[in-house]
C-alpha cells in the first residue's frame, strides 16, 4: 500500500494525542498542567520520530540518477542539463568523461565530437570523420564546438524532440561540473563519472592510468572523492582507480545485448571488455565477477536484468543501478523489484512516479549554470 495512504491518518493522531495532553481537564483527580505539557511534548516527539522512521523506513532508497544530465530535456553532458537536473530534484549525476590533447578530463559520450549533437565554427553539424577528442585542446572545444542543440533529423534528434535548444552551450570540463555541484550547495547529490573508451580504441584517448589519475586529482581537489562513482565498460581504468584513489566507489558496467555484448559468454579466452576476467570462471554469475573485480556498484543494461541476477548482487550487497530505464512500466517495474536506483534520461517522469509509489523524492537544488 502506498506510504502516502498513512499519512494523514498518522498527522491526526499525532495531533489528537497532544491536543488531549494539553488542554485543561475537568476532573477533578487529573494530572498538574505541567505534566500534562511535558507529557504532551514526550509524545509528540516520540509519534514525530516514529512517524519519519516510518517514511524513511518505508520509502526504498530508490536513486533518480540523471543520466548524461537527463537528455530529455536538455542537451546532454552541458552545464545547462546538470543545473536542471539539480534543480529538478535528483539523488545522482551521471557524466560521460574523455580527456583533451592538453589532459583535461571533459564531459562527453565518445572519444571523438559526435556528429548528432557538435557544430563546427560554421554553424553545421560536424560531418564525415569527426575530430578526435584527444587531439583537440580544452581552449579549441571551447572556441569552436557548440553542443547546445540536436541534427534535426539525426537518429537523437528523433529520439529527444522535446530537448530545450540551448545555442552556445559548450563541451564542459569535469571541473566545470564539479563547481557548479558545489555553488548548488547540495551536500547529498552523487556523481556516476563514466570512463569513455573502447578496447579497440584504447590507443585513442589517455592511457588508463593516465585516465585514473586525472580523475582522482580532479576530484580530489574539490574533495567529492566520497561521493562518486568512477564506472566503465571497459574495466580496464578501475584497477588503477582503485589504487589512486581507494575511497571512491567504483561500478562495473555491462551490457549481454546483440548491438553490445562486454561479457562474451562463449569466447573461450573471455572478453576483452573485462580486464583480464573471464566469465566462464564465475560459473556464468555476472554479480560474482563484478564482486570479485572490487566494484561495489554493478550497472547493468536494463535489458539484463532478471530476479536471480538481482537476488544473487545483493546477497554479494552489490548495489544495482540498471542503465537506461525511460519507460513508465520499466520505471514502475524496476521500484517494485527492489533496485537500487536507475540511470534514465527522464528524471521529471520517474519522479511522478516514485511520487504516486509514495517513495521519498530527492531534494531540489536550484541552480543556475
Amino acid at each position: 500500500m502506498p506510504l502516502t495512504f498513512f499519512m494523514p491518518l498518522t498527522f491526526f493522531m499525532i495531533v489528537t494525542s497532544l491536543m488531549r495532553c494539553l488542554l485543561p481537564s475537568e476532573k477533578p483527580n487529573a494530572p498538574h498542567p505541567v505534566f500534562q505539557r511535558m507529557l504532551g511534548l514526550v509524545l509528540f516527539v516520540v509519534f514525530t520520530l516514529g512517524e519519519i522512521g516510518f517514511w524513511q523506513s518505508s520509502a526504498s532508497g530508490f536513486d533518480v540518477i540523471a543520466h548524461r544530465g537527463g537528455r530529455f530535456a536538455e542537451p546532454e553532458n552541458t552545464l545547462d542539463a546538470f543545473a536542471h537536473a539539480l534543480s529538478l530534484g535528483v539523488s545522482g549525476l551521471d557524466a560521460d568523461i574523455v580527456i583533451t590533447k592538453d589532459s583535461v578530463p571533459v564531459l562527453h559520450h565518445g572519444v571523438r565530437l559526435h556528429p548528432d549533437i557538435a557544430r563546427g565554427p560554421d554553424g553545421r553539424w560536424v560531418s564525415g570523420t569527426p575530430p578526435l577528442i584527444r587531439r583537440l585542446s580544452y581552449r579549441e572545444m571551447l572556441r569552436d564546438y557548440d553542443v547546445g542543440s540536436l541534427a534535426p533529423e539525426s537518429r537523437l534528434g528523433r529520439s529527444f524532440p522535446e530537448q530545450t535548444r540551448t545555442d552556445g552551450a559548450h563541451i564542459p570540463s569535469l571541473a566545470e561540473l564539479l563547481t557548479l555541484v558545489k555553488r548548488s550547495r547540495n551536500k547529498s547529490v552523487q556523481l556516476f563519472l563514466e570512463t569513455r573508451l573502447h578496447p579497440k580504441e584504447r590507443h585513442l584517448t589517455a592511457t588508463p592510468r593516465s585516465f585514473a589519475a586525472l580523475l582522482a586529482r580532479t576530484i580530489r581537489g574539490y574533495r567529492m572523492l566520497d561521493r562518486t562513482t568512477i564506472m566503465s565498460l571497459d574495466w580496464i581504468t578501475l584497477g588503477p582507480v582503485r589504487d589512486l584513489a581507494p575511497e571512491v566507489r567504483r561500478g562495473c558496467m555491462t551490457s549481454e545485448q546483440r548491438w553490445l555484448d562486454t561479457i562474451q559468454r562463449n569466447q573461450p579466452q573471455g572478453s576483452p571488455w573485462l580486464a583480464g576476467r573471464n566469465i566462464n570462471d564465475y560459473e556464468g554469475s555476472v554479480p560474482d565477477m563484478v564482486a570479485d573485480f572490487g566494484c561495489q556498484t554493478w550497472l547493468p543494461f536494463w535489458g539484463d536484468v532478471t530476479p536471480e541476477a538481482l537476488k544473487r548482487a545483493k546477497t554479494l550487497r552489490l548495489s544495482v543501478i540498471p542503465w537506461v530505464v525511460d519507460d513508465p512500466i520499466d520505471v514502475t517495474k524496476a521500484i517494485q523489484m527492489g533496485l537500487d536506483g536507475i540511470l534514465t534520461d527522464h528524471p521529471a517522469q520517474v519522479r511522478q512516479i516514485m511520487l504516486e509509489q509514495g517513495l521519498l523524492l530527492p531534494p531540489r537544488t536550484a541552480i543556475k549554470p
